[in-house]
């Protein structure tokens, strides 16, 4: 991984949605005495998580799987991901229906 770009991400990410690296392992069905372990170390950029892995934390954090590759350049974009994945379905079509009006 990028240094560690990708665990920037992550862990952006998962303090957004305030669990924390154990929560994140269990929900993704990691064994619970190792769930903060592997967390932990794909923040770090020490380890890299199998694919499926990625779709699970996605999936946990409501976000694209895409989001954790998104570059340095790419902040401002990753904040409005982060700021989408908390909202309603109702509310998402709002936001898309404005943003086609003003761009």
């Amino acid at each position: 991984m990028e240094d560690s770009l990708f665990g920037r991400r992550l862990k952006q990410a998962r303090k957004r949605v305030g669990i924390t690296q154990r929560g994140l392992g269990v929900k993704m069905s990691l064994p619970p005495n190792k769930a903060s372990v592997y967390v932990n170390r794909w923040e770090l950029g020490t380890r890299s998580p199998r694919y499926d892995d990625i779709q699970k934390m996605a999936k946990v954090l409501g976000v694209s799987p895409a989001f954790f590759f998104l570059g340095p350049e790419e902040d401002a974009l990753a904040e409005i991901i982060l700021l989408l994945g908390s909202a309603s379905g109702e509310k998402l079509d709002e936001i898309l229906d404005s943003l086609k009006k003003s761009i």
